[in-house]
């Protein structure tokens, strides 16, 4: 998410512009790449005029998909039409997955039934300027997609450095023909055609994770919970959930730790001013669950040693939600009761959980026998750190 949120109506004119661009380069580099595929009799150029044209179909789509995804919410859709742009999205990366099996089907065709290629250096300097224009549109795009938080244009951006490589490895079967005889065009055409499936499929489960769900970036997750625990009476925050409905549309909800010792309605003035101040200054539109904690020395004292604890067991566990207190089910009241919420990772299985949960568990007693112990388990819901 930007730092700055652009409005619809600025983000649509600048994602036109940039379809307009794509489709122009497109076109002029499909009309002059086919020309020259047809003089030399080079499948791998063609294959390359043709993913062009894929790609100036992909700028259409571009447009036509911001432009829908740019219309105001309505009583069918409240949270606005942001998420078209993911679909667009992903029928581009379908388009270069296409492009990229028919390239295949024709590579096979030629390596089976080899025929001559002509070399000219019209066809050489027409390759070398594709390359040029293509680097230009990678960094262009990237730019855009940069700037407008846009999937579409990323998916571009990645199509047009994958063109670049494609059309290098081209130019490349062209040179070794012309210096050595050798024709590897058809070699060069399947392993160019295996690159755009390889990247194709990447495109496709990139933006699909939006669609589907996926986990909170790092860096976002990071800046709520910092936004969020720097307010007064505010003592921690977890448990983040985005909910993304296109760029720069998001709802979230967390669960803030506030001091115990705060009345109802103190808490709830504080809560308020934080989800205003969110969607102010962030573009998300933020619920938060109230979570009391009390900053006594029995509470200080054993938290930390909790903390403390589950760190020599696992560095990978994280603990929140804290409580501790006198035990209800407790006759005579003098035995304490600790609550907490246990996060592992997602790489750890149930029985690995388990196994976590029953050594902090004897850590604990060791300490006090008498205590009760209720652990939840929990996984994260923000991206793993690889």
């Amino acid at each position: 998410m930007n730092e700055i949120t652009l409005s619809t109506k600025e983000r649509s004119r600048i994602s036109e512009r940039a379809g307009f661009v794509g489709i122009l380069c497109n076109l002029l580099l499909f009309v002059s790449k086919l020309l020259v595929g047809l003089l030399a009799n080079s499948v791998s150029i063609m294959a390359d005029a043709f993913n062009n044209l894929s790609d100036a179909g992909s700028s259409v789509i571009s447009i036509v998909g911001s432009k829908m995804a740019a219309k105001q919410a309505d009583a069918n859709h409240p949270f606005g039409h942001g998420r078209i742009e993911y679909i667009a999205a992903f029928i581009i990366a379908f388009l270069v997955v296409e492009v990229g099996i028919t390239a295949f089907r024709n590579a096979v065709g030629r390596i089976l039934h080899p025929e001559e290629l002509v070399f000219s250096r019209i066809t050489a300097g027409i390759l070398i300027a594709s390359i040029l224009i293509k680097c230009f549109m990678a960094w262009y795009y990237k730019q855009v997609a940069h700037r407008i938080d846009s999937k579409v244009y990323e998916a571009s951006a990645s199509d047009s450095l994958q063109d670049t490589i494609t059309t290098t490895a081209t130019l490349v079967s062209l040179l070794i023909y012309r210096f050595s005889g050798r024709n590897l065009d058809a070699i060069i055409g399947l392993i160019v055609s295996i690159i755009v499936i390889y990247n194709g499929i990447g495109i496709v489960r990139e933006t699909l994770r939006p669609l589907i769900g996926g986990s909170i970036d790092p860096a976002l997750y990071e800046r709520v919970i910092s936004f969020v625990k720097k307010y007064r009476g505010i003592y921690g925050a977890h448990d983040l959930v985005v909910h993304n409905y296109g760029p720069s549309q998001s709802m979230a909800s967390i669960h803030a730790e506030v001091d115990g010792g705060m009345t109802v309605r103190e808490a709830h003035e504080i809560i308020d001013q934080i989800e205003r101040d969110a969607y102010q200054q962030l573009g998300i539109e933020l619920v938060i669950h109230m979570d009391p904690v009390d900053h006594d020395e029995a509470s200080k004292y054993y938290e930390n040693f909790l903390l403390k604890t589950a760190a020599e067991i696992d560095p990978a566990i994280s603990i929140h939600d804290f409580q501790l207190g006198r035990d209800p089910d407790d006759s005579d009241g003098m035995h304490l009761r600790m609550s907490f919420d246990m996060v592992t990772p997602w790489s750890r299985s149930e029985a690995e959980d388990e196994q976590l949960r029953m050594s902090l568990t004897e850590k604990i007693r060791k300490k006090n026998p008498g205590i009760r112990l209720v652990i939840h388990l929990d996984k994260p819901y923000v991206q793993e750190r690889t």
